[in-house]
């Protein structure tokens, strides 16, 4: 009996190694995964920043420019009225 227990506890202890190795090798690569998507997701705030401001600063410049059209339309109906 104790020829079994003793079979049977190095079977458990190498079976446990296996899978610390196997748990070690998976968290490994779930690190690099994780690394992988963390370097990706600054990328894509860094970008996503830039195109925020560039999107402030076109919609300010064309904010400018409806306003400079809406006077010189205005000016001209005011010039047109001013005919008569």
């Amino acid at each position: 009996m104790f020829v079994k227990n003793e079979k049977l506890n190095e079977t458990i202890e190498q079976q446990r190694q296996e899978l610390l190795v196997q748990m070690h090798l998976a968290n490994m690569e779930a690190q690099d995964e994780w690394n992988e998507l963390e370097k990706k997701l600054e990328h894509m705030r860094a970008r996503g920043e830039k195109i925020s401001d560039a999107a402030v600063e076109a919609h300010e410049e064309l904010g400018e420019a409806l306003f400079d059209l809406g006077h010189e339309i205005s000016k001209g109906y005011k010039d047109l009225i001013d005919l008569f």
